[in-house]
């Protein structure tokens, strides 16, 4: 397996501020309730039961998941981009969710 160049996690780390920056701008973090996340797409629990499927299908925690991606130990497959894209929005929006008290 070949190790991701440190250019281009700096880059997927870039990526990832810009799509939650508009995230956030867009929807205030949150709909009026904290359960949408993009107007006419995934709720919070859309995107919860997503991450557990793909924990479910490859046998480890998205935070163990999260860490090898970013060491590059994870192949570059659409499904692990689509996970660490979930994880990290996921984690953006239960963080959200904590501040407006709907996640205690």
């Amino acid at each position: 397996m070949r190790a991701i160049g440190n250019g281009f996690l700096a880059r997927l780390g870039e990526l990832f501020a810009s799509w939650l920056g508009f995230f956030k701008e867009r929807l205030g973090l949150a709909g009026p309730d904290g359960r949408e996340l993009l107007e006419g797409e995934m709720s919070w629990e859309e995107l919860d039961a997503e991450i557990a499927s793909y924990e479910r299908d490859y046998g480890m925690s998205s935070a163990e998941f999260y860490e090898k991606f970013v060491r590059g130990e994870m192949p570059d497959t659409f499904d692990t981009n689509a996970w660490a894209i979930d994880y990290s929005a996921w984690l953006e929006v239960k963080k959200a969710r904590h501040q407006q008290g709907l996640d205690k």
